[in-house]
């Protein structure tokens, strides 16, 4: 019994920096909500649906190390207040409570538990950057990848710690991230593999193209598919060259649920338009959104298993330099620059899918004042400001909302409605290679099994 009350003692006091802080919307002032006002809150929604739980009781349980038995094996024999406890921790904490019991292990790794985390669902909490350079000294070890901290409230820059996959090992790529999930590639480029990070669980997806005489060339990109708000499994999108039509494609499907490929529908033309099939975005909505250099471009309804038609903004003096997904949001940011006023645009696809607007404008003069060696030569590029879009973040409000920038030597967050920036950290390499926002892939903490 000491042993139980102890864990939950150490629980109570987890749940303080998990929650985010609470705006006072008049003063804009930040409170932080203490271990005593969320137990009394979780406690008296228990309260309310189950009559004969003693709300005394259990709020003396979890403020006291040392409270009557009795009250810690009510608390201890529902799993509906676990549940709800657990909902409130981090991630971190619930990975190491999984180990306290067999009981906990089975609440905390439950589907259904997982789909309730929805609306609690983890924002962005770091980047993990292919680094684009050599070292000189070949003896010099260095990850291929390197992990940039974006959680204002840790101030690790450390990645998670024991991937199996290990992103350090120059062997595994990164083709995708999405929700928490990582889409890899083994050097050879055909074993292919989805991994969690967080929980360090991954799984080995089978041959693509087994039995079937096809070559890797064959295939054009790959997008993962998964949100725990649609489902606890998650899909794998395979746009490949067609076996029975000379310049058409098929699509293929993998499925954490079936565990096989198949094909899907009947070959498509695309009829003369480039599609970037490599860098498919899943949203909300249930379809990979695919990127073109056209004036329209295509989304697969995952469910319906349907291509549609999507529009694509009228921009085209400018570069595209970013496409991406940030809750749910669906950005395309371009760029034509002028020396007297380099400005930035932050498209954003409605969520209808009808058409795209300006969301964000973001005036680069005063971070160039700042950090003039975006205006360095750089050998054999054209341009005259040198950077590189990592991600855009949106946060719970617009005005939480940045942009993740990468200059020579350095990663900057610039925020949309106070315009301005800060220095992230520092990042060795190359001065003249910079990071493609396609080799930049979001962290988010998630438990989902894969």
């Amino acid at each position: 019994m000491f042993l139980l009350w102890k864990m939950f003692f150490i629980l109570v006091n987890e749940i303080t920096p998990l929650r985010p802080a609470q705006r006072n919307t008049t003063s804009g002032k930040v409170r932080s909500r203490t271990n005593l006002e969320i137990s009394s809150n979780l406690l008296l929604t228990y309260h309310s649906e189950s009559p004969k739980t003693s709300l005394n009781a259990a709020v003396s349980a979890l403020s006291y190390p040392t409270p009557p038995s009795c009250s810690a094996e009510k608390i201890a024999s529902s799993e509906d207040i676990l549940c709800e406890i657990f909902l409130l921790l981090p991630i971190k904490s619930l990975s190491r409570f999984k180990s306290v019991s067999k009981h906990w292990l089975s609440l905390i790794s439950n589907p259904e538990f997982c789909r309730r985390q929805k609306d609690f669902l983890n924002p962005v909490s770091g980047l993990f950057l292919k680094r684009n350079y050599r070292l000189s000294d070949p003896s010099v070890s260095v990850g291929e990848f390197k992990y940039v901290n974006l959680d204002e409230t840790c101030d690790s820059s450390e990645p998670p710690l024991g991937n199996p996959v290990d992103l350090s090992d120059s062997g595994i790529r990164i083709l995708q991230s999405c929700n928490g999930l990582l889409l890899c590639s083994r050097a050879n480029g055909r074993e292919k593999l989805v991994c969690n990070p967080t929980t360090t669980g991954y799984t080995l997806l089978p041959p693509l193209f087994e039995d079937r005489g096809c070559t890797i060339r064959t295939t054009l990109g790959l997008s993962l598919a998964f949100h725990p708000w649609i489902s606890p499994h998650y899909k794998v999108i395979c746009v490949r060259c067609s076996e029975l039509k000379k310049g058409h494609f098929q699509i293929m499907i993998y499925s954490s649920e079936t565990l096989q490929w198949r094909d899907s529908g009947d070959p498509f033309n695309i009829d003369g338009v480039y599609y970037n099939f490599r860098q498919g975005v899943f949203l909300i909505n249930g379809c990979v959104h695919w990127l073109s250099y056209s004036s329209k471009s295509l989304c697969f309804n995952v469910r319906e298993e349907r291509l549609m038609p999507m529009p694509m903004p009228q921009i085209d003096e400018y570069k595209y330099r970013y496409y991406g997904e940030s809750r749910g949001h669906l950005h395309l940011i371009a760029s034509a620059f002028n020396p007297q006023s380099p400005i930035l645009d932050v498209f954003e696809m409605k969520m209808d899918c009808s058409c795209w607007f300006v969301k964000f404008r973001v005036n680069l003069l005063p971070i160039i004042a700042s950090f003039p060696e975006l205006f360095l030569k750089v050998p054999f590029r054209s341009e005259e400001c040198y950077f590189s879009t990592l991600c855009v973040v949106r946060g719970l409000l617009d005005e939480e909302s940045y942009l993740v920038l990468e200059i020579p030597g350095a990663v900057i967050r610039y925020n949309f409605n106070t315009e301005t920036f800060e220095k992230i950290c520092d990042i060795d390499g190359s001065r003249w290679r910079l990071t493609s926002s396609f080799d930049a892939h979001q962290y988010v903490k998630t438990l989902t099994f894969v």
